[in-house]
């Protein structure tokens, strides 16, 4: 067997601590192997070993390796995970939009008809319900809360809404007594 001086310690340290890559996977090697593998007397492997904690270190070079590995994944996936969010809120901006513009549509026909043709009330309810959705998937693409816990929207909160989509509150109030109108008379009310 070579002699203790000419064996370059460091190096198999370095072995036994971070393991070796073969055929695709790291191999972390037992003293025995090495003993086996550099021809050195398993007692002087053993005594280097306890000298400078080998054990030890390959402990904390695997942990720290785990951390790393983790801290990698975290990273990717909150890359992911963001841009999943800017597409929703993309999505979310659009349908806004789409119902922005039939409002305004409404908006145009109930002044053109000297206020005689106002938007049904069943497409308001849907109307404001996918607004009421698609504000709550934007704001929660923000990481922003997505309105009353517990809950869903109360007229109030979509009055608000269309009436900041609109910016005219006279015409968000017509479309509420309207809708309000409609509902009571499909439900017997006044």
């Amino acid at each position: 067997m070579p002699y203790k001086a000419e064996m370059d310690w460091d190096a198999i340290k370095l072995e036994f601590v971070q393991g070796y890559e073969e055929n695709g996977q790291i191999i972390y090697p037992s003293l025995v192997m090495l003993s086996k593998k550099y021809e050195i007397n398993i007692s002087m492997i053993n005594r280097h070993s306890a000298d400078e904690n080998w054990t030890d270190s390959r402990e904390i070079y695997q942990r720290t390796l785990e951390r790393k590995i983790m801290e990698g994944r975290i990273k990717e996936l909150s890359k992911q995970a963001l841009a999943f969010d800017i597409d929703v809120l993309k999505v979310a901006t659009l349908a806004v939009k789409h119902i922005q513009g039939h409002f305004k549509s409404a908006e145009q026909r109930f002044i053109a008809s000297g206020g005689t043709d106002p938007m049904p009330a069943n497409k308001l309810f849907q109307l404001s319900n996918a607004l009421d959705k698609y504000q709550k998937v934007g704001r929660l693409a923000l990481g922003r809360p997505t309105g009353i816990e517990g809950g869903e929207s109360s007229d109030e909160d979509r009055n608000t809404i269309i009436e900041a989509i609109l910016g005219d509150p006279a015409f968000t109030d017509t479309i509420a007594d309207n809708y309000r109108r409609r509902i009571g008379k499909s439900t017997g009310q006044k």
